[in-house]
């Protein structure tokens, strides 16, 4: 995403203006796919030029280095890790998680 961050920020800006042109009230969403690039994101789109802007994250346990583990171990430790992240970041944009997998298909 590094590379592309410049081209996605105008792409966003550009939506996000299409979006306010019809309805100045809805929230506008964007997504980090990454969380390593999360903290790119932190002063892109926010208020008081951008409102009611939304980041939407997607938490994978299989990719985030958590233990091996029982099923609720798992959950139990994906939930403190991600809790902490997502407090972090809600500072700097409201969060949606729009996709959360607690394992991948082997």
């Amino acid at each position: 995403e590094d590379e592309m961050r410049p081209l996605l920020i105008e792409y966003y800006e550009a939506a996000y203006s299409l979006v306010r042109r019809r309805r100045a009230d809805v929230a506008v969403v964007f997504c980090v796919l990454y969380w390593f690039d999360l903290w790119g994101w932190v002063t892109q789109l926010r208020e008081p030029q951008f409102h009611n802007v939304f980041i939407d994250l997607h938490l994978y346990t299989a990719f985030d280095g958590l233990s091996e583990a029982t099923p609720d171990e798992t959950v139990v430790q994906a939930a403190r890790t991600f809790g902490c992240r997502l407090l972090q970041h809600a500072r700097h944009h409201p969060v949606v998680v729009g996709e959360w997998s607690l394992a991948v298909d082997e």
